[in-house]
């Protein structure tokens, strides 16, 4: 519901609730990000030491209600409120999600559960991608209540059916916030993991503000079928990048230790070329291609980053170190922010795009690699 929140509101609220364009990149950007970075932190440190199938129910109920009021706001104070309450909800599901994943699935199938999970943000972007044209037909606010209404079902069949009830997670020693903090901070491929998926954060989030952008001032005529198109990259070419990465990692990581690290620093070398064609080959399909070919090589790095946190630190420490990585979301803000920095109006726009990723890109891969150096799987 919030993927579908985000796009819609970019073509629709602007006139609905009263909020220009800047406005809007403060409140569908850092107005959001920086909520769900620091509640991130408390619930990392919540995830640790509290029945995590509770603290995700209480969390989504909070983000729920808050995309219930978004429906209803007409002023842009009111909705810069409601985006905060958002992101306080949201930032405490990955890190629940990933810990469990950690305590119930063992090593040699871990990356593919991740996998799994991150089917779900896939999945979101493509009915986002398409929320466009429901909201036309239906109006922003009605696919708000909608979505969010929807949600509810698998909330409540989480409640009764999933049981927080690992002996790993009872039998944690519990760290005070710096202890966690420090012994976190020591690891080599953790540090290493910030920095890599930060940049790739960066370059990610530009892309999704702008392509539409993009498509719209090179392929005017071409804006029906770049949304259906669009929905399939997202969803088919999400899945399928991070399935086989998944299956990859899980079959060769025991014995090429280094492969969490370099299997995604390999796809994003190979993605660059990718960007060139989706960018600058003049054809609307011939872009297409270059899009979903990219978006495939370039979305294995998820899985794999998220099985080396699991992998590398303790128990004990996984809540708080997801709440650090989610963190790194918040410098990818800027990204959006930098292109419209550079952004004319004009058709230069995909030159920035092409060298913001191809720049992004190289620069994500060099430091996943030593990543995968530095790696030692206990």
């Amino acid at each position: 519901s919030k993927k579908i929140f985000d796009i819609i509101i970019f073509h629709f609220l602007q006139d609905g609730a009263c909020i220009s364009k800047e406005q809007y990149g403060v409140i569908s950007g850092l107005g959001f990000a920086v909520a769900y970075v620091l509640f991130g932190f408390l619930g990392g440190y919540i995830v640790d030491r509290m029945n995590r199938v509770h603290t995700i129910f209480i969390s989504s109920l909070v983000w729920m209600a808050a995309g219930l009021c978004q429906a209803f706001a007409n002023s842009y104070d009111t909705m810069f409120l409601v985006r905060i309450v958002l992101g306080s909800g949201e930032a405490f599901l990955n890190p629940a999600c990933y810990s469990m994943i950690a305590d119930l699935v063992s090593d040699q199938h871990r990356t593919k559960a991740n996998a799994l999970y991150s089917w779900s943000v896939y999945f979101g972007y493509g009915f986002a991608s398409l929320s466009i044209l429901m909201a036309t037909s239906f109006g922003w606010r009605n696919v708000c209540i909608a979505f969010n209404l929807i949600a509810t079902i698998p909330l409540l069949l989480l409640i009764f059916i999933v049981k927080d009830n690992s002996r790993t997670h009872q039998q944690k020693v519990k760290l005070p916030l710096m202890a966690s903090l420090q012994s976190i901070l020591q690891s080599k491929p953790f540090i290493l993991l910030l920095i890599a998926s930060s940049v790739r954060f960066f370059s990610g989030f530009a892309l999704a503000e702008y392509l539409p952008i993009f498509f719209k001032r090179t392929y005017p005529t071409n804006q029906e079928t770049f949304a259906s198109i669009n929905f399939s990259i997202v969803v088919f070419c999400g899945v399928a990048s991070t399935t086989l990465s998944g299956y990859f990692c899980d079959k060769y990581g025991r014995k090429y230790q280094g492969i969490y690290g370099y299997f995604p620093a390999g796809m994003l070398i190979l993605a660059i070329p990718c960007m060139f064609l989706l960018f600058k080959s003049g054809s609307f399909y011939l872009s297409a291609l270059g899009l979903g070919v990219g978006y495939f090589l370039s979305e294995t790095w998820i899985p794999p980053i998220v099985a080396t946190i699991q992998h590398q630190l303790p128990a004990q420490t996984q809540g708080v170190a997801f709440s650090l990585y989610s963190a790194t979301s918040l410098i990818g803000n800027f990204g959006p922010a930098v292109i419209g920095w550079f952004d004319k109006g004009d058709s230069t726009l995909g030159d920035h795009l092409l060298f913001l990723m191809s720049i992004c890109y190289f620069v994500s891969a060099i430091f996943f690699a030593l990543m995968g150096k530095s790696i030692l799987i206990k």
